[in-house]
């Protein structure tokens, strides 16, 4: 039965994380995503994010790797005025 890495020859980085650490390649990309969107957020949500006192949904991280360069900076000042990230994603996505 071929593997993962039968049909490339160099294996993607998420199949290699995965591997090792246990996980589906798609946990590793989700994570990616989610890094991504903390990235990018000014310093004090960042904070709050990785701190627990407020959360990114997968759905909210897609939709915030999906939008264009003029979208995200909307996005990030609602965020940096204040706004939650659910509605900064609601307000500037939809």
């Amino acid at each position: 039965m071929p593997n993962a890495y039968s049909a490339n020859p160099v294996p993607k980085t998420s199949y290699t994380l995965a591997e090792e650490y246990g996980v589906n390649p798609s946990t590793i990309q989700r994570d990616a995503q989610f890094s991504q969107v903390v990235d990018i957020l000014p310093e004090e949500t960042k904070h709050n994010v990785l701190s627990g006192k407020e959360n990114i949904t997968r759905n909210e991280a897609k939709a915030v790797i999906k939008m264009d360069t003029p979208t995200q900076k909307k996005f990030l000042k609602e965020v940096e005025s204040g706004t939650p990230i659910k509605e900064a994603v609601k307000n500037t996505w939809l």
